[in-house]
């Protein structure tokens, strides 16, 4: 995990906490009665359970009796929004909360890391096309002094899709922290990788798992040296056309409406921080709320939210819809439309590490429906059943895209909601998830 992630895993139950009064849904016209009522039964629920692990560290006396969140509002205010996108055999629904005026299938938002699986998909497409192969090297030729990585030769494709390579995160890097309080830095992938490649690996290749974005941008240069053509337009010509992604965009590089609106959390103990502030600024704030109340969401600032979305680039800077990531996921896990059956099992078959190493921290909120990880597909094991996707968290959005099969009528399903501290909303999921398939 990320520093990006594993923090904001400390805060994954918060989800449910922050969810709590928050979730007045409605459905669009096409939902029918039944699952509008068991989806409207799941948020009440979401609303009304809120798990200890979200308290953990408060002092006691913020604790209400037995560890639970006191009150419906309690602690932390109404989640500013979500967004709920359903997919089967008949179509699509959207649920938005708690604006019923609001329209879930045309909402733009940040997906964060959900990217990650479009950029593996296009790196298999071109295994399946001979362009390329997942075990060829990073000391290939084709690509080699474009990455520069250090034991290159020891890395393959393959590893880098599945986070087995042992390559470390950049922002785990000092002085990329430094370089990124400036805003007028315009950053490249090959400056965001080189702040990971001054840091020693998290392994040797091919010993251990350990979830890199700066493996995904290694990835995007590898698209480009390949094609000939930017990670962006490869994008538009494979998937975003073909497939009438058509509200899905690389955010920065490609033109398309900016995302929602997004927050952060802000103690008004706290001065709030000014939209010319640096990260840093915000940060303090954020950690400071941990334990004061009462906490309150301040909308993220451009800079604060635009920086990192352009960077986080073939890692995780899509934009998208709940429309286009259910018919994206329905498509590259259940049909041959992106990949053949193949490719398609290659993503979607949990590595034996990815498995361990997710099995070792159970207590991770954020893991806790997360059994696995393929080549560019995350494993989930839902109470409905099994499931492919990806999620993510980035400055003001979680996301997680997932398709269920094995219910007659399989789904898919993308919860949003526009705040980092509600984590990638897997458990939302896992809710949601349940109440589609009637079993609660």
């Amino acid at each position: 995990m990320t520093k990006r992630e594993v923090l904001t895993a400390i805060a994954a139950a918060v989800a449910l906490a922050v969810l709590a009064a928050a979730c007045s849904d409605s459905s669009s016209d096409s939902a029918s009665p039944s699952e509008s009522a068991r989806v409207g039964d799941a948020m009440s629920y979401i609303r009304g359970h809120n798990q200890d692990v979200a308290f953990e560290g408060l002092r006691e006396t913020d604790r209400a009796p037995g560890g639970k969140q006191d009150g419906p509002a309690g602690r932390y205010p109404p989640l500013p929004s979500l967004l709920v996108g359903v997919r089967d055999g008949e179509g699509y629904r959207g649920y938005v909360s708690p604006d019923p005026g609001a329209d879930p299938a045309s909402s733009p938002a940040s997906v964060a890391s959900s990217t990650k699986s479009f950029t593996a998909a296009l790196i298999l497409q071109l295994d399946q096309e001979g362009k390329l192969s997942i075990d060829d090297t990073l000391a290939n030729p084709r690509w080699r002094d474009a990455i520069k990585w250090p034991n290159g030769e020891s890395i393959t494709l393959r590893m880098v899709l599945a986070h087995t390579a042992g390559i470390p995160n950049y922002e785990d890097s000092e002085a990329f922290a430094r370089r990124n309080l400036d805003p007028g830095w315009d950053p490249t992938p090959r400056e965001v990788i080189s702040f990971a490649r001054r840091l020693p690996p998290s392994f040797a290749p091919g010993r251990g798992w350990e979830y890199s974005n700066t493996g995904y941008q290694i990835l995007g240069l590898v698209i480009e040296a390949v094609t000939g053509r930017s990670y962006a337009d490869e994008l538009e010509r494979r998937f975003f056309g073909p497939l009438d992604l058509e509200n899905t965009h690389l955010f920065g590089h490609q033109p398309g409406p900016g995302s929602g609106a997004s927050y952060f959390l802000w103690c008004k103990a706290m001065p709030p921080p000014k939209p010319s502030s640096p990260p840093a600024a915000k940060q303090k704030s954020e950690a400071a709320c941990l334990g004061k109340r009462p906490p309150a969401y301040l909308p993220m600032s451009e800079y604060y939210a635009n920086n990192e979305r352009k960077l986080a680039w073939a890692d995780g800077g899509l934009v998208s819809t709940t429309q286009d990531m259910t018919s994206w996921i329905t498509k590259l896990v259940a049909s041959d439309e992106v990949l053949d059956r193949k490719h398609r099992a290659l993503m979607q078959r949990a590595t034996p590490q990815s498995v361990k190493a997710l099995a070792d921290t159970p207590d991770r909120p954020v893991r806790r429906h997360w059994k696995g990880y393929g080549l560019g597909l995350q494993v989930f094991r839902y109470d409905a059943g099994p499931g492919f996707g990806h999620g993510g968290n980035i400055e003001g959005f979680s996301s997680n895209a997932v398709y269920l099969p094995g219910h007659g009528n399989d789904f898919a399903l993308e919860v949003i909601p526009p705040l980092i501290e509600a984590d990638t909303a897997f458990d939302s999921t896992n809710r949601i998830a349940t109440a589609v398939t009637g079993r609660r």
